[in-house]
């Protein structure tokens, strides 16, 4: 059987300025069971610049900003772009580059 890779997760130091993203597939839920995290999350397949692909673990920021630019059903995602870019913010005590999505599609 053929092993299965997981794509490698976005982090905010991947994120070069101003960055234009591809959306490979629909957002998938993944309660706090199943991820270990504190919170439930949305992930999505996303495809960079480069061609490399990532998982971005949305922040409900992003998520709105999402919802507001492409709609509330992210099966109409999938072959659309946005600009995504990073802000460093206090996270629990930890300074971190947090993504965000600008408020208009690329």
């Amino acid at each position: 059987m053929p092993e299965i890779k997981e794509l490698p997760f976005l982090k905010g130091e991947d994120i070069e300025g101003e960055t234009v993203v591809l959306f490979l597939s629909p957002h998938e839920e993944k309660s706090s069971e199943e991820t270990g995290l504190k919170n439930d999350t949305a992930e999505i397949n996303i495809q960079m610049p480069n061609g490399g692909k990532k998982i971005w673990t949305m922040n409900a920021t992003a998520q709105r900003m999402l919802v507001g630019l492409l709609g509330s059903n992210s099966d109409g995602w999938v072959g659309k772009t946005a600009t995504i870019y990073t802000v460093e913010q206090n996270v629990l005590g930890t300074m971190r580059k947090c993504i965000f999505v600008r408020g208009k599609q690329a």
